[in-house]
């Protein structure tokens, strides 16, 4: 798999994740009705696993390097904490 797909998609996964983590954490400020809780948790857990599985079996993931591995650990969690910060959650 080519390197630019196999980040563009922890990058993908890791915003999908972040944005629907901070939706979740400010319903009860903003008053989300329940049904936008669940289908905002359904989405974002379908494209997390749909990109974590198309990686796997796409990517022939035992062939890739230590280094690739982590870069895209790396963008996951940065893009997970750029969608979450734009969120701006208040506890």
């Amino acid at each position: 798999m080519n390197l630019a797909i196999y980040l563009m998609l922890a990058m993908l996964a890791g915003a999908t994740w972040g944005t629907s983590l901070g939706f979740l954490l400010n319903a009860p400020r903003k008053q989300a009705s329940e049904m936008k809780q669940w289908l905002a948790f359904a989405a974002a857990m379908l494209v997390v696993v749909g990109c974590a599985v198309f990686m796997k079996t796409a990517g022939e993931l035992g062939q890739l390097t230590v280094g690739l591995k982590a870069s895209a650990g790396a963008v996951f969690l940065v893009s997970f904490g750029l969608a979450f910060r734009r969120c701006r959650v208040r506890l």
